[in-house]
């Protein structure tokens, strides 16, 4: 199940291949205490074949570099994602291709922070010259600790335009019940709404605004944690099956892999996480390049119970200690 923002930026590190200046350091490892767990690696599967896996190297407890060996056969082509830091903080992430040289694909900038979160970023996509073909901007605003509103902007000339925005409601226990995006003239694009139950999230559905073609998510799971999501597309007055993901865990509470089997079968995929002992601040990446809102709040991707691509759409996320 693989949605939204987040999906895009997963598909990009997964097509990793080797990258000569990721260069293994002496910290990768980590060194903290039993408690804390961070991601060091990740692999991608295709009908039990690796498709290549992922590196994340760290200085000290910040992430700094995220190298891919892949398997792409004649169209090898080799990535690397920098990421840069200002007074302490995530400030810009950039992804690149290697052709004869190390060209830009695209740039994140952190414009601002609610305490550690991002609340506004800037995007920036290359085209194979390196000149400029997309920018646009991402600002968020919180209520009572809560996100109310998501504004997106496209550069238009040299001025930000308003593209749509996404406006966040919640019942009187805070729980997220429906989040619309509207366009820039006004006009409702798509509703998605959510349904509770023993206070988790057990059904979203998406809904446009034409209601022509309707997209729902059911979760299920084993304890407090989140075990399968099955996604469903409607047609013929009737709910078709479009794909499943379900999740498994180690003791420690980590979660170690993740089985997607899209329809009809066999479509299937296998994500594999690998963790070493430290501290690291990976979540401020997947929050930067992707949606990092869940119920309304932001949340750290991953945790020590929701890393890689466990997206914001399927909830169960906790806050690490």
């Amino acid at each position: 199940m693989k949605t939204g923002k987040l999906t895009m930026i997963f598909v990009l590190i997964l097509s990793l291949s080797f990258s000569v200046s990721c260069k293994k350091k002496s910290d990768d490892s980590g060194g903290g205490s039993s408690g804390n767990f961070r991601l060091v690696k990740m692999t991608g599967y295709f009908h039990n074949a690796s498709e290549g896996y992922n590196t994340f190297i760290y200085d000290g407890t910040m992430i700094r570099e995220i190298c891919g060996f892949g398997f792409l056969k004649s169209t090898d082509t080799s990535y690397k994602v920098q990421i840069e830091y200002a007074s302490g903080k995530m400030s810009v992430i950039t992804w690149f291709v290697h052709d004869t040289t190390w060209k830009p694909t695209s740039k994140v900038d952190i414009l601002d922070y609610a305490g550690d979160i991002p609340s506004e970023t800037a995007t920036t996509e290359y085209d194979a010259s390196g000149a400029v073909m997309y920018e646009y901007r991402s600002v968020i605003t919180y209520a009572g600790g809560q996100v109310s509103e998501e504004k997106y902007y496209v550069m238009q000339g040299l001025q930000w335009d308003l593209d749509s925005r996404n406006v966040y409601t919640y019942n009187t226990q805070g729980q997220l019940q429906k989040v619309e995006n509207i366009s820039a003239a006004g006009l409702l694009n798509l509703t998605t709404r959510y349904a509770w139950q023993n206070g988790v999230v057990t059904e979203e559905k998406k809904i446009p605004a034409d209601s022509l073609m309707l997209h729902r998510n059911a979760f299920e799971y084993s304890g407090s944690k989140l075990s399968k999501a099955s996604s469903f597309f409607y047609q013929n007055s009737t709910w078709l099956p479009s794909g499943t993901a379900e999740y498994q865990y180690d003791a420690a509470g980590n979660l170690v892999a993740e089985l997607d089997n899209g329809y009809p079968p066999p479509d299937e995929y296998k994500t594999v996480y690998e963790y070493a002992s430290g501290k690291g601040n990976i979540n401020v990446f997947y929050m930067a390049t992707g949606d990092g809102i869940w119920n309304g709040r932001p949340q750290p991707l991953p945790s020590k119970s929701s890393p890689g691509k466990r997206f914001i759409h399927e909830p169960g996320f906790t806050t690490p200690k």
